[in-house]
C-alpha cells in the first residue's frame, strides 16, 4: 500500500503566507529606508513616495525636523 499523507489547506497555510507577507514587507521597508525613500500612508502629508536628500532649501521644498530635546526643561 503507497499511502500519502496530505495536510488540507487550512489554516497553516494562510500562517505561512501571511507570515511570508510581513517579511517581505518589512524587509522591503527597511531597505528603502536605508536609501532614504519614504512611503507616507498617512494624512499628516500627501500620499506617496519621497525621497531624502541633501538639497539646498528651496520656496516650495517639503522640509522635515527633529528638534534636539535633550535640554528641554520639560524632559529632565
Amino acid at each position: 500500500m503507497d499511502a500519502h499523507l496530505t495536510r488540507p489547506a487550512g489554516r497553516s497555510t494562510l500562517s505561512r503566507v501571511l507570515a511570508v507577507w510581513l517579511l517581505l514587507i518589512t524587509t522591503g521597508s527597511a531597505l528603502l529606508a536605508g536609501i532614504g525613500i519614504r512611503i507616507n500612508l498617512s494624512g499628516s502629508l500627501p500620499l506617496g513616495v519621497y525621497r531624502l536628500t541633501a538639497a539646498s532649501i528651496e520656496r516650495g521644498a517639503f522640509v522635515a525636523a527633529c528638534p534636539n530635546m535633550t535640554n528641554h526643561p520639560a524632559l529632565q
